[in-house]
């Protein structure tokens, strides 16, 4: 009879042990895959600007170590059947660009003689200006030639470059045109506009919005942007100090982002702006905070109410019931009545419905019973509550949330719990 006594309660001992730490594993998991993620995404963002850097990169070293230096060319001896074959000049540029802004620049030719093989491009003495696309090759149709190449500037004390065009036969070249440095008028937009997020396009579409619980003190808050002629890699919100790109998609000018921003609890939304260069005016964005459940609904798993333990916790128990009646009908041993009765009274007493207890307003509810767990919801009235357990200054409660049916597990502190 001890014997099996004692197997009954060292085997509950192991279930309980069992389900409390299957619990705290499966949330050490999502807090620690929270983290990888988080630096997965960083380390994302590093390989796809060098991706940026590479694909716009399709040359040979000798010509980048070039690509801004001037190209002295002299005359050793006269060039036959070219005379005066080259002429170049700027058909399509703004007068007026912003600081940051992308703009474009064409230049179209003509060639009298068809007699060079590779064409070169040089941008020469140029200041805070950048060149996106410094390697495009040069389109040529019917003796015309025609490029297309994409600006930026960085700040008023910009200059934009000489261009200085090489023309090559057999690797050697054999003739130069170089393109006097436009004049183009500089302003900056949104200097004194806290909701300026940096960003010029013809078009920026506010794709999807998620946030999700970071930490105890801070919101993870998603953003994914398609812009058209657009500087996205300029994006920012400001007043926020911790955030950036998790994946950037360019093509130069239309671009689609990953943008993430660690925002304070209380954040109910998101508010930037940015310069439709179509319209020449500020457009607003506006977009709630509204918490994801990824992490909660992982919870619901976790009610013990639902636990596959808790059916083999039943079927033991009915069968050290049924074993008892059987020894108890073979042998007629009071003994084995007396362990059938203990039995039904631990079973009865073990199945008795969880105490109800109320928890106050604006309850932190935590997902271990640990000081730094994260906080994934917040009681926004007085609750009451199917209590599991207490544990170490923590209760362990099951609840619903308002306008749900889903019941979620997790813990509350012995503070927050009001005395009846």
């Amino acid at each position: 009879m001890r014997f099996i006594f004692y197997i009954c309660l060292i085997f509950n001992f192991l279930i309980s042990e069992s389900f409390r730490s299957n619990e705290e594993s499966v949330f050490e998991k999502i807090e620690i895959n929270n983290t990888k993620l988080n630096k997965r995404s960083n380390i994302n963002f590093i390989r796809e600007k060098n991706n940026i850097l590479n694909s716009s990169i399709n040359t040979n070293k000798k010509e980048i170590d070039n690509l801004f230096k001037e190209f002295n060319f002299i005359h050793k001896k006269p060039r036959k059947n070219i005379g005066k074959a080259i002429y170049l000049k700027y058909i399509d540029y703004p007068n007026k660009v912003l600081k940051n802004e992308k703009f474009k620049i064409t230049i179209k030719g003509t060639i009298t003689n068809n007699i060079y093989d590779n064409i070169e491009t040089r941008f020469i003495n140029k200041r805070d200006v950048n060149i996106l696309n410094p390697f495009k090759q040069w389109k040529y149709i019917n003796n015309s030639l025609e490029n297309e190449y994409i600006f930026k500037i960085k700040s008023k004390n910009f200059v934009m470059p000489s261009i200085q065009v090489l023309f090559y036969k057999n690797n050697i070249v054999v003739d130069v045109f170089k393109l006097s440095p436009l004049k183009l008028e500089y302003n900056e937009i949104g200097n004194n506009n806290l909701y300026f997020s940096g960003v010029i396009a013809n078009n920026l579409e506010l794709v999807t919005h998620k946030t999700k619980q970071y930490s105890n003190n801070n919101l993870m808050t998603i953003l994914e942007l398609k812009g058209i002629n657009s500087n996205l890699e300029d994006f920012r919100l400001e007043g926020i100090e911790n955030q950036g790109f998790s994946s950037i998609e360019n093509d130069i000018l239309n671009q689609t982002v990953i943008y993430y921003a660690l925002i304070p609890l209380h954040t109910s939304e998101i508010r930037f702006e940015y310069y439709n260069s179509l319209k020449n005016s500020m457009i607003k964005f506006s977009s709630d905070i509204i918490l994801e459940e990824d992490i909660i609904s992982t919870q619901v798993d976790l009610d013990p109410n639902k636990s596959k333990l808790l059916v083999y916790e039943h079927l033991f128990f009915i069968f050290i019931i049924l074993l008892f009646i059987i020894l108890y009908i073979v042998y007629r041993k009071y003994l084995f009545l007396l362990g059938f009765f203990i039995s039904l009274i631990l079973y009865i007493f073990y199945n008795l419905p969880n105490k109800f207890i109320l928890i106050k307003e604006n309850t932190p509810i935590y997902i271990l019973p640990t000081q730094k767990s994260t906080i994934f919801y917040r009681t926004k009235s007085l609750k009451n509550v199917e209590l599991v357990i207490n544990k170490r200054g923590y209760s362990k409660i099951i609840f619903k949330k308002s306008n749900s049916t889903n019941k979620l597990v997790g813990w509350v502190k012995d503070i927050d719990v009001i005395k009846n």
